[in-house]
């Protein structure tokens, strides 16, 4: 509540702004996970819950590699006009993260700041990493589609130009 207010009044030209979509997004964040989260406590097997972290992983995975081929078209078409309603922009006279660090070749997609698009990514390997031991464990073939997945996490990582990646992703 106090976050609402005080964006409320402090920043006057709010409901003028291209980023109020952003402003939203991160106080709905917390509350659309707590709901995605409740609504998965109903599972009532442990495999059943198992399956449902598999798809989660995926879709995750998935996501990220769709970010990187943002990242990839953002080299050679100017996107920006679609990704300020993830990012935020400020007035003409400054530049945002987002804005400062595409300025400098570092593509993070739909991430506002490098360091987060790191540490999805990082995350992203991780979970595919468990991904395919868990696919290992059931003795199935692990699909060409899968090592696509991977690379395309690589790839934004490397493109978003993040230490939590190249430091921490990585290894």
């Amino acid at each position: 509540i106090w976050a609402s207010i005080s964006t409320f009044v402090q920043n006057t030209s709010f409901f003028q702004s291209t980023s109020m979509l952003s402003y939203f997004e991160n106080y709905l964040q917390p509350f659309i996970v707590i709901i995605t989260l409740g609504a998965f406590l109903n599972v009532k097997s442990k495999r059943e819950l198992k399956d449902v972290l598999i798809k989660i992983i995926n879709i995750y995975v998935l996501l990220l590699s769709l970010n990187t081929l943002l990242s990839i078209i953002s080299l050679f078409i100017d996107i920006s006009n679609y990704i300020k309603y993830f990012v935020g922009t400020r007035n003409v006279g400054s530049l945002s993260v987002w804005q400062k660090s595409f300025s400098g070749g570092r593509l993070t997609g739909i991430f506002n700041q490098p360091f987060v698009s790191g540490i999805s990514y990082s995350l992203g390997a991780f979970l595919w990493v468990y991904n395919i031991k868990q696919i290992q464990t059931t003795k199935k073939k692990i699909s060409s589609f899968y090592y696509i997945l991977i690379v395309a996490i690589f790839i934004g990582g490397i493109l978003s130009v993040s230490k939590a990646f190249i430091i921490g992703g990585i290894p």
